[in-house]
């Protein structure tokens, strides 16, 4: 469970999800935050497919800096269980991270 705060959605426009969750506790509603890394299977792996796509295509790969980029990942199994437990046991109000791996060096845009 995560218990930093989280910046705005004026910084950050996805927050407002967690802004809307928000209110919606305010007003007593049970609510718990999902949040989700790259979800992948043994076919699909979330944008990393894209970027496997096309370093096949280029015959090359990109990266920023030095390339130590890390793109944390959960095997969507996993996250449909933690999804399971957080509505049958979850705390309202809370916030989850549905990260089953540190991450994998991933190459994420032009150099």
């Amino acid at each position: 469970m995560e218990t930093d705060d989280y910046v705005t959605s004026a910084e950050f426009p996805r927050a407002a999800s967690e802004e809307a969750a928000d209110t919606l506790i305010a007003k007593g509603g049970r609510v718990m935050v999902m949040r989700n890394p790259r979800v992948h299977d043994t076919r699909r792996f979330g944008r990393v497919t894209q970027h496997i796509q096309l370093a096949r295509r280029w015959g090359r790969v990109a990266y920023v800096g030095e390339g130590q980029n890390r793109l944390p990942a959960v095997h969507v199994s996993d996250a449909v269980r933690l999804y399971r437990l957080v509505l049958e046991k979850g705390r309202a109000g809370a916030r989850y991270h549905a990260v089953g791996e540190e991450g994998s060096l991933c190459a994420t845009s032009p150099r």
